[in-house]
């Protein structure tokens, strides 16, 4: 944790280190409310430990919630919170760390958090298989069909604290609409894209500005597409004629795997047990069971989440980055 190292200020260099002898990690902040989060994190850790549960907790009141999550999210992967996120065993002093608080806290999912899962076809039933006489506290489920599916997502961002979007027939009209009433209402949704490029595709997890929305997503799926104006051709087709993609086809029993992961996921974000690995980020799996995660770099000419000159014009460069 934070108290194993020294933290300064590199005037010099304009950035602050946390570091000891050896290891050594310089932070740049793209915001000051980033900044603010961070020595309120240096404040709240200093001398001792804290439960990831109660950490979240204070900053939450002080802070707002995306931007919380983002900066824990960065002190995670770069290693700072790397052995406090993974050790599960609870200390002589009574210190429960990350895994164990997470446990004791899903009775509390089962009364106060709604997860709604939207979609259709073969992974979405998986969804609904999965989630019997599971701890996943209150589900709503609810068939896109193509008929009414915009008062679905409505009803579903009034009443969810979290949404899973089963689009595996990709359906770009519903993609663009529910990312733009989520911001609008500043409500948490996961995209499960089920079979893309040959992969299963569990997120983004978007959740305010903080983590980009759908159309960044758009934007750098396109800006990596060979044959583009096919592409374009294909979606401009789907969106004249409101319809959706035919689905990829999923291996057998491989569905099972992107449902599961999607499933754990939510838990992470609805008991406040971690910082889900999908929040701003697409976790990848193939059928050969190998697994990369890309981070979602926010596109700052976005004209739907309009991105402020505090983010950062050049995302492609972590403010916390790891010196070798």
């Amino acid at each position: 944790m934070l108290h194993n190292y020294d933290i300064f200020e590199d005037v010099e260099n304009n950035v602050y280190q946390v570091r000891t002898k050896g290891d050594v990690f310089l932070v740049r902040f793209d915001s000051d409310q980033k900044k603010n989060i961070f020595f309120e994190i240096v404040t709240l850790c200093k001398n001792k430990e804290i439960p990831y549960l109660d950490l979240m907790k204070k900053l939450k009141k002080k802070f707002d919630e995306p931007i919380v999550l983002g900066v824990v999210q960065e002190l995670k992967e770069c290693g700072i919170f790397n052995e406090y996120y993974v050790n599960p065993i609870e200390k002589k002093n009574g210190i429960s760390l990350n895994l164990q608080g997470g446990q004791t806290n899903f009775s509390r999912i089962q009364t106060t958090k709604r997860l709604e899962i939207l979609g259709s076809g073969e992974l979405f039933d998986t969804f609904k298989t999965l989630t019997n006489n599971k701890d996943y506290g209150e589900v709503y489920f609810s068939t896109l069909n193509g008929k009414n599916d915009f008062k679905i997502i409505d009803t579903a961002l009034k009443r969810a604290d979290l949404i899973i979007l089963e689009n595996n027939r990709w359906n770009p009209a519903l993609l663009e609409y529910i990312n733009g009433e989520a911001l609008q209402m500043n409500k948490a949704w996961m995209l499960v894209r089920g079979m893309w490029s040959g992969k299963g595709s569990i997120g983004p997890l978007f959740f305010g500005k903080e983590t980009g929305c759908y159309e960044c997503l758009s934007a750098r799926i396109k800006s990596n597409i060979e044959h583009l104006s096919h592409f374009m051709a294909y979606e401009s087709h789907l969106l004249t004629n409101a319809k959706s993609a035919k689905p990829d086809w999923i291996p057998t029993g491989f569905q099972d795997i992107i449902a599961t992961m999607a499933l754990y996921d939510s838990l992470k974000f609805l008991s406040e047990w971690d910082v889900p690995e999908t929040y701003g980020n697409i976790v990848n799996i193939s059928p050969a069971l190998t697994i990369e995660k890309h981070k979602l770099l926010k596109n700052p000419l976005c004209k739907t989440c309009k991105p402020q000159l505090e983010y950062n014009l050049s995302p492609w460069v972590d403010y916390i980055s790891l010196n070798q």
